[in-house]
């Protein structure tokens, strides 16, 4: 009985934890659907210029570097908690 009571305690946990990381963005690996659809505000010539960065320079270490691409302040703040450069 204890282990049925901890399964569903762990399972409880993991379920109101998913959603804060069910939302995230990573601009290492989303696609420009992924992330349009996740990044509000962000155009598709944006979108593809994440994507075109990625390809050409290597992976974001940290998210101000959308600043190199011409994503402005506008854009990465309200946004800045949903977005993630991965491990």
């Amino acid at each position: 009985m204890k282990m049925i009571k901890k399964a569903g305690l762990l399972l409880a946990l993991t379920g109101f934890a998913l959603p804060a990381f069910a939302n995230q963005v990573n601009l290492n690996t989303a696609s420009k659907d992924e992330l349009m659809k996740g990044i509000d505000g962000l155009s598709a010539s944006q979108a593809q210029a994440i994507i075109d960065y990625r390809n050409k320079e290597g992976v974001f270490v940290k998210i101000p570097e959308l600043l190199h691409i011409g994503i402005g302040r506008d854009i990465i703040e309200p946004n800045y908690n949903k977005l993630t450069v991965g491990d």
